[in-house]
């Protein structure tokens, strides 16, 4: 909105009647300070919504391994419960609000090029299917690697 406003002012804004320029501004302002806005309460939602995960986590696997049978406790190193309870009490606490951040805002970019090129080049649209077909297929390539990858470090510490 803010990039097809100032593209806007620099059309209307050669003079005229009712153009001035003090009104362009305040409605790029305005704009912006929506902006602003909309990135501070997401921003907030996503940190207190990783941090009530977290902390729902947490409870969840304290009550397990408190109502664990002591077998559990003969066989499986504390070491190992430890690092269970801290590498995924550090995911949620620190990673996982910037990576769905991130990934939030990849996928608003992504659909809205996409929107843009089909509105601009409709012929695109024949062609969207198999591209996103080959990244598909892509992705369940790469999702099963990274799933092994993790699983092989999980197992090293």
């Amino acid at each position: 909105m803010a990039r097809w406003w100032l593209s806007y002012w620099s059309e209307h804004s050669g003079g005229g009647e009712g153009t001035s320029q003090g009104k362009f501004l305040a409605v790029y302002a305005g704009i912006n300070l929506v902006i602003v806005l909309a990135m501070f309460v997401r921003q907030l939602y996503l940190y207190l919504s990783s941090l009530r995960a977290a902390k729902t986590l947490y409870m969840r696997l304290l009550k397990t391994i408190i109502r664990a049978p002591m077998s559990f406790f003969d066989t499986t190193p504390l070491g190992r419960i430890l690092n269970r309870f801290s590498k995924d009490t550090y995911t949620l606490d620190q990673q996982l609000s910037g990576t769905v951040r991130m990934y939030l805002g990849t996928l608003g970019s992504v659909i809205g090029t996409i929107f843009v090129i089909c509105t601009v080049t409709p012929w695109f649209t024949i062609t969207l299917p198999p591209i996103l077909y080959f990244y598909l297929g892509k992705q369940r390539y790469f999702t099963k690697t990274y799933r092994e990858l993790k699983r092989l470090d999980s197992v090293s510490r």
